[in-house]
């Protein structure tokens, strides 16, 4: 299941819950670096907090049925859970550009991670039993030295956007600068 805005290779799709992005759009002025795909965590990454708002919300309401005090609070502790769940999944933005890999924050659109595609080595996938059934996973990538330069996490079909993510590296020929 795809979730967030995910723009990829010149078409905008809507999926699910998702809202789509203008394809293209430069980061900075006077570059062509273009935008090649950008989303926001999956709601299942979240999935804990939603379990903990259902906690909360049922304690609401036994205390509610049976009349005991204490039901507005725990109403309102269900609210605020579901309210940090969703600012969680919006703090954070993954997009890829022509250049770059970038890991921004989603309020402010400062970049939190910028990897240049020349500095990417190894890209892997991460996924637990529970992101495995819904369909969400973990992209690692580690730079040329080896060290791991940054996470994509809560992604959507993770293995596709790995094998986007390695098809954009610079080959090793493109990389050589003739003598």
């Amino acid at each position: 299941m795809r979730e967030g805005p995910d723009v990829c290779h010149g078409a905008a799709r809507r999926t699910g819950d998702t809202r789509a992005t203008t394809d293209g759009m430069n980061l900075r002025d006077n570059t062509d670096e273009r935008v090649l795909w950008t989303t926001y965590p999956s709601w299942w990454q979240f999935s804990w907090l939603y379990f903990f708002s259902l906690m909360t919300g049922l304690r609401s309401l036994l205390f509610y049925v049976f009349a005991i005090p204490g039901w507005v609070s725990w109403l309102l502790a269900t609210v605020l859970l579901l309210l940090i769940a969703v600012l969680l999944r919006r703090w954070a933005v993954y997009s890829f550009t022509s250049r770059r890999l970038l890991v921004r924050n989603g309020y402010t659109g400062r970049e939190i991670v910028a990897l240049p595609l020349e500095r990417v080595g190894e890209v892997d996938t991460q996924q637990g039993p529970i992101a495995r059934m819904t369909g969400i996973g973990t992209i690692v990538v580690r730079d040329t030295s080896g060290a791991e330069a940054l996470r994509f996490r809560g992604i959507g079909d993770a293995q596709v956007i790995k094998t986007r993510i390695v098809a954009m590296k610079p080959s090793a020929e493109t990389q050589r600068v003739a003598p």
